[in-house]
C-alpha cells in the first residue's frame, strides 16, 4: 500500500488566524477557530478525519457485502463529529446470486 501524505499550516494567533490542510492529491481545505469550535461554515480537522474513516469503512462494508453474496451498488457511511456514532447505508441489488437465473427467466416470459 502506498504511503499517503498530507500537510497543514496555521498562520496567526488562535483567535484570528487561519489554517490550511492539504492532502497530497486534493485541494487545500481551509479552517479557522470559528469553523472548528464555533460552528461557522467551513471545514475543520475532525471533519477531514471523519471523511477518511468513512471512506475506509465504506470500502470494508462493500467487501463484507460481496463476501456475503450480495452485490453492493453504492455503500456509504456518514460519521457524526463526536466520533461515537456511525450511520451506514448500502445500496444492494435485490437479486441475490441464486435468484438471478429465476428473475432473468421470469423477465423473458
Amino acid at each position: 500500500m502506498p504511503i499517503s501524505k498530507a500537510s497543514a499550516t496555521w498562520e496567526g494567533n488562535l483567535a484570528t488566524g487561519r489554517g490550511s490542510m492539504k492532502p497530497e492529491h486534493a485541494g487545500d481545505i481551509g479552517f479557522s477557530r470559528s469553523t472548528r469550535f464555533e460552528g461557522a461554515q467551513g471545514s475543520n480537522p475532525e471533519e477531514v478525519v471523519g471523511a477518511a474513516l468513512a471512506g475506509c469503512f465504506s470500502m470494508a462494508l462493500s467487501l463484507g457485502l460481496e463476501k456475503a453474496g450480495m452485490t453492493p451498488q453504492s455503500p456509504g457511511s456518514s460519521p457524526w463529529q463526536d466520533g461515537l456514532k456511525l450511520a451506514a447505508f448500502a445500496g444492494l441489488s435485490l437479486a441475490r446470486p441464486l435468484l438471478r437465473p429465476r428473475l432473468a427467466k421470469a423477465a423473458v416470459h
